[in-house]
């Protein structure tokens, strides 16, 4: 893949991530700059926010040699040992994530950390964050392509989503991947099997939903 590219994927992610309007340019250029640091090994990557990050930060840090997250308020008993390690190598990047208290930490001036805002706070950007997951899940699973139907997200899974899925990142997520793969399939088992969980679990987190009139 060319790097102009992954440059133009990643900026876009950011932009999802951060906030697409001329106001939040800003916040996106700054974690653009800092990718591009925690990408050549120059940098950690420190991301913060008032949920769970951990999945975005698995989205936003894979890595050749891998990447080590912890979060800053619990860390693991051994990291006075891992720091020896990690300043050691180049191989492995180091990723942590906390709430918004650290935003102006002296030591994360620079690079700047990736504040990640409420969705509560998005409300007109909503619909366009769902739809890009939803095009994510569809260009995933459409190559997995093990149901018989085409994989496609639509207007009333993107409203169902606004109206049923809790508002963080990993939430959407989850709910249009799901709904995708139902789509795609003739029973649930097939929808498990596509997404690579559980039937049961799959069953339990429909049954606690009503789902969109055709995936019923």
């Amino acid at each position: 893949m060319e790097a102009s590219h992954v440059g133009d994927t990643l900026r876009s992610f950011c932009c999802r991530l951060l906030g697409f309007s001329i106001e939040r340019a800003a916040a996106v250029e700054h974690a653009f700059r800092t990718l591009e640091l925690v990408m050549a090994h120059r940098a950690s990557l420190v991301i913060l926010g008032e949920f769970d990050l951990v999945p975005i930060a698995q989205a936003l840090a894979a890595a050749n040699g891998g990447t080590l997250c912890v979060r800053c308020q619990r860390l693991p008993r051994d990291f006075k040992a891992l720091v020896t390690q990690l300043r050691g190598t180049d191989e492995v990047r180091l990723t942590v994530v906390g709430d918004g208290r650290y935003d102006t930490h002296p030591f994360l001036v620079r690079p700047a950390p990736i504040r990640i805002p409420s969705l509560k706070a998005r409300t007109k950007e909503l619909p366009r964050i769902i739809d890009e997951y939803g095009a994510d899940a569809v260009a995933e699973l459409r190559v997995r392509q093990m149901g018989p139907r085409e994989a496609r997200f639509t207007e009333a899974d993107r409203a169902w989503v606004i109206d049923n899925t809790p508002r963080t990142l990993q939430e959407i997520a989850k709910a249009t991947r799901r709904l995708v793969a139902l789509r795609m399939s003739e029973d649930l088992p097939r929808a498990a099997e596509i997404l690579g969980m559980a039937p049961v679990s799959l069953e339990r987190w429909i049954g606690r939903r009503t789902l969109p009139p055709v995936l019923r």
